[in-house]
């Protein structure tokens, strides 16, 4: 009787916390919104996106600093919340933002049947599979361990094909390529999808500069968590997106945090500085930077005009402005050269389709090409020799190049944790953990019309682990936990020259199957002092569809000039294995092991070929001298299985 009354008088305490007509949002910014500082008291408030659809938005402000000092911001429909238009110099701190009603409902699967999974779902998550407010969406699936709410291994996210309610909380699901890594009492997420206009993504930027995003929390999005357009140098500081744990609202813990990518940048003239972030659970990639490609569709030399496709009707749309530098890619994913755009216009008429034809016949592997109807023409300062259709053209002022991406802990997702497309910039200090595919990837996206081909990027000092879990993956061209790579606008992968000066160095990885490192298309580069302890029992074919190898730590394809040891001014050192020793004349043996009477010691060189293989008893020998450079040593035995890098000065 006593736990009975107890549980009820917690019931009513929950019922009036979250029926409480918290204040609004909108009011008390209104009645600060000429002030220099707007300044909200600490509390808790609604953001309402029912009456009022359209997100809060600041624009022209300049100089303005807007401090929730740790408030709570419930928006009460899955739309967008904050929008920020041609700011400067304007500060957005110490809010936490979520959604009632949530973005995401979830629950546990009860019974498998073949395609068809019946889901409980968690009380306090929506539960219908459609109302007059929302429906479920079915194109994200995503499953996660019952153990440890972390996504399953050896699964890739799929979509359903129905979605039944059968009883009180009771959903069924019929998935597309279902999975036998998912088992009964696993947790599956679903979208949910508000009706009528709804503003994608929960803080948007455009066209701001120099703004400074400080302690921002969400917990929660219907698409991206942050995103920023045409921005410069926007600074995130100690930003997060993770889940919310001990909410009272529900039984279960959330397993995901937003529906899609926690920070998005595209088209920024001056790169974001990402610093101090946790992005984490989120639905799709963690922190990406691009811009966009163009298809080229004609070429008139003697005139010094290339004509290009581009989805937009207006050319304010078409990231490619009067006075850019731009670049001119060859169809195989190599850079043919630079130029500045002179003049740019729309073309009247557009183009055939026969020309569209013409150019896709190239780029074959292009998504939504049916869009592509409309033309523009750009005049080059100085002509790029060889342009040809079927060729792509991207501004190199509009990819985010300046970037910085420093201390930040990522991961924790289905896709890429990292994932950078621009130049100049450094990926430096960051903890990258459980994230389904790479942890960072330099990698053009030709596909997607996602630009550019990064050159002067330094990633240095990060630690990833335990990434590229998911189920083989021989489709992708970004086969590693960290990986450079350009598969080209032909669909292939590019020969050396599609990057330029990539510096990796002081990276540990672990925990992750081979290869762990995929370099690709590198034309001039440095590669030394990482340490690379690959996961045994992990064996995945991630690439296998380009040539890519899974036999060994690290694959390197078609690069030039890549350095094994440092530029001059560093030292590299040997290493500090506790088993592994080498002596003054290079020759290897081993120590400190148990166990084990014989172990297989395999030799690779940093391209990953195999320089030697051979059994040894641990007191052995090896019998070969290795001379400057540096080696990844794999260790194997019944009882014993590791590796270490060894550096030669």
């Amino acid at each position: 009787m006593r736990k009975t009354l107890l549980l009820f008088i917690s019931f009513i305490f929950c019922w009036c916390v979250y029926a409480e007509n918290y204040p609004s949002l909108r009011d008390i910014l209104n009645s600060q919104i000429n002030n220099s500082v707007i300044d909200i008291p600490k509390g808790t408030y609604v953001l309402d996106l029912v009456n009022i659809q359209d997100a809060y938005a600041f624009r022209n402000k300049k100089n303005v600093i807007i401090n929730g000092n740790g408030s709570t911001i419930i928006c009460n429909r899955q739309s967008q919340a904050f929008y920020f238009e041609n700011c400067e110099n304007l500060t957005f701190s110490n809010f936490f933002i979520e959604y009632d009603p949530p973005c995401s409902t979830q629950g546990t699967i009860m019974a498998i049947n073949g395609s068809t999974w019946d889901v409980a779902v968690h009380d306090g998550y929506p539960a219908e599979t459609e109302t007059d407010d929302y429906s479920l969406g079915l194109g994200r699936v995503q499953v996660y361990d019952k153990d440890n709410r972390e996504l399953v291994h050896n699964y890739t996210t799929t979509s359903a094909s129905s979605c039944t309610k059968t009883g009180d909380h009771m959903l069924s699901l019929v998935v597309n390529n279902p999975s036998s890594s998912v088992k009964v009492g696993d947790y599956v997420a679903l979208d949910v999808v508000a009706k009528g206009w709804v503003g994608a993504h929960t803080i948007i930027l455009s066209n701001c500069k120099q703004m400074k995003l400080d302690n921002i929390v969400v917990y929660d999005s219907n698409c991206f968590s942050f995103l920023e357009y045409d921005c410069e140098q926007t600074h995130y500081y100690r930003c997060k997106v993770t889940r919310k744990v001990g909410d009272p609202k529900y039984s279960q813990d959330r397993v995901r945090a937003g529906i899609a990518d926690a920070l998005h940048s595209k088209y920024a003239k001056v790169g974001p500085i990402i610093e101090e972030c946790i992005l984490e659970h989120s639905g799709d990639d963690c922190i990406a930077i691009n811009g966009n490609f163009y298809p080229i569709y004609k070429v008139d030399q003697a005139s010094g005009y290339v004509y290009f496709l581009t989805t937009e009707s207006s050319l304010n749309g078409v990231r490619v402005k009067a006075k850019d530098n731009v670049v001119c890619v060859n169809n195989d994913g190599t850079v043919r050269g630079r130029s500045v755009a002179e003049e740019i216009s729309f073309v009247s008429p557009y183009p055939s389709q026969s020309e569209i034809n013409a150019c896709f016949a190239k780029l074959s592997s292009v998504t939504n090409k049916e869009n592509y109807t409309k033309g523009v023409r750009v005049k080059l300062a100085t002509w790029v020799n060889g342009l040809a259709v079927g060729d792509v053209f991207y501004s190199n002022d509009r990819i985010g190049s300046g970037f910085k991406v420093i201390n930040n802990q990522v991961g924790h997702n289905r896709s890429r944790a990292i994932l950078i497309k621009a130049s100049d910039g450094i990926i430096q200090g960051n903890t990258i953990e459980g994230s389904g595919m790479s942890g960072i990837a330099i990698a053009p996206e030709f596909y997607w019309m996602e630009a550019g081909c990064s050159s002067n990027v330094e990633i240095a000092n990060n630690t990833i682990r335990n990434c590229m879990f998911d189920a083989n993956m021989d489709w992708t061209s970004q086969a590693g936990a960290l990986v450079v790579v350009a598969q080209a606008p032909n669909g292939k992968l590019a020969p050396a020259g599609t990057f330029q000066n990539i510096h990796i160095h002081g990276n540990t990885i672990e925990g992750c199957p081979q290869p762990c490192v995929f370099l690709n298309a590198i034309e001039e580069g440095y590669f030394y002092d990482n340490t690379i302890v690959p996961d045994p029992n992990m064996i995945r074919t991630h690439g296998s569809s380009f040539g890519v190898s899974n036999s060994r730590p690290i694959e390197v394809i078609n690069c030039v000039y890549l350095q094994e040891s440092p530029p001059v001014g560093i030292t590299g050192s040997r290493t500090d294995s506790k088993h592994i020793f080498i002596d003054a004349n290079g020759y290897l043996r081993l120590d400190g092991l148990s166990g084990d009477e014989q172990v297989l010691v395999s030799i690779y060189d940093m391209f990953g070929s195999m320089i030697k293989s051979q059994r040894l008893d641990k007191s052995d020998i090896l019998p070969i001298s290795l001379s400057k450079g540096v080696y990844i040593i794999v260790v194997q035995g019944s009882d014993t299985v590791f590796s270490e890098k060894v550096i030669i000065p």
